[in-house]
């Protein structure tokens, strides 16, 4: 489990297996992405699985730690202007025989969807690719999951009680 503040302050709690937990807070990490406008989101994106914290913020700013366990390694800083005035997510959602397992930086902006790819290595391809031709679902009510059981992630929409997907 994870838990993030507006100051910066992160906690994690690991299973240790046994139905008990241990609780950390990571002092090292107080006050990354506690600026105006920053939000903390987990995702795998080096491919080993380990959920490694990433940093987005409304100007289009993006950073990432890669996780080592119990602790993080150092901040790298992913280019500004990307997504800004979007949504970015991480999907498991090109896929990439190399690293299967490394999520993608995705960017839902109205109803259109981006993609940035995870080279496996805790960077991101430097080309943006647009997922589809033209708009298809908003940006709150896009979602990413795996329905089809083959991998990677089917871009899926949820509005108003109707439900459409585009699965690959």
């Amino acid at each position: 489990m994870t838990c993030d503040d507006t100051f910066g302050r992160h906690w994690t709690a690991y299973h240790k297996g046994d139905a008990t937990f241990y609780y950390k807070y990571h002092a090292a990490l107080y006050r990354w992405c506690g600026h105006a406008g920053g939000f903390t989101s987990w995702a795998d994106i080096n491919g080993d699985n380990k959920a490694d914290i990433t940093c987005n913020d409304t100007a289009g700013r993006h950073w990432s730690r890669l996780s080592t366990g119990y602790a993080w390694g150092p901040s790298v800083y992913h280019g500004a202007n990307w997504c800004k005035g979007g949504i970015t997510r991480y999907s498991n959602f090109w896929y990439d025989a190399y690293h299967p397992k490394a999520q993608d930086m995705m960017c839902d902006f109205g109803g259109y969807h981006f993609i940035r790819p995870s080279l496996g290595n805790g960077h991101f391809h430097s080309h943006t690719w647009k997922v589809l031709g033209g708009a298809w679902c908003n940006a709150a009510g896009t979602k990413y999951a795996d329905v089809n059981g083959n991998g990677v992630d089917d871009l899926i929409c949820d509005i108003s009680g109707g439900h459409w997907m585009f699965a690959h």
